[in-house]
């Protein structure tokens, strides 16, 4: 729904059952790096149901809001939830358009808990993931940018042995032509 460019309102559901939903095993490996290890892609039988919601605001020249609000409950014939799968996933940005030429884009990022194996035994924890992206267009076609993530300085894991970066703070140009 879209009323007069002042907001959007975007929303839907899904459900889905399938014999063969991939998902990923890590096994551990033995020796000197038992970090490194062994993703074996398996499949189950699997039931799905989802939801989202997304919200466009744009109150003029104030700037663009952006939240989408996403639900996946992925699970097997035995009721045990699908591997890396998070119940919920939660987005928010807001684009601040400073003058013509400076823009400010703080977000945030919410992921629900979730399991590595599909016993439910070993679960990764939910985390928060803060951002900022600042740019400066100075013409059409280059724009100069500085990008800072999880700025809370959070261990987080989207994949078992995969931790997302520690403060991370990136720069670069974007050229069109």
């Amino acid at each position: 729904y879209e009323y007069l460019k002042y907001f959007e309102f975007d929303f839907g559901v899904n459900y889905y059952s399938t014999p063969n939903q991939p998902y990923f095993r890590f096994t551990p490996t033995r020796g000197p790096f038992p970090w490194y290890g062994r993703s074996d892609l398996l499949t189950a039988s699997a039931k799905s149901y989802s939801g989202y919601v997304k919200l466009l605001l744009n109150p003029g020249d104030y700037g663009l809001l952006t939240a989408i609000l996403k639900y996946h409950s992925l699970k097997n014939d035995f009721g045990k939830k699908i591997p890396y799968n998070p119940l919920f996933n939660i987005f928010i940005k807001y684009l601040f358009i400073y003058n013509r030429n400076i823009s400010i884009e703080p977000s945030v990022k919410y992921n629900s808990s979730t399991y590595t194996d599909l016993a439910n035994t070993v679960e990764i924890n939910s985390f928060i993931d803060l951002s900022i992206k600042i740019s400066k267009r100075v013409n059409n076609n280059l724009e100069l940018f500085l990008e800072g993530t999880n700025l809370l300085n959070h261990s987080n894991f989207i994949y078992a042995g995969y931790k997302q970066l520690p403060i991370s703070v990136g720069g670069g140009i974007k050229l069109r032509w």
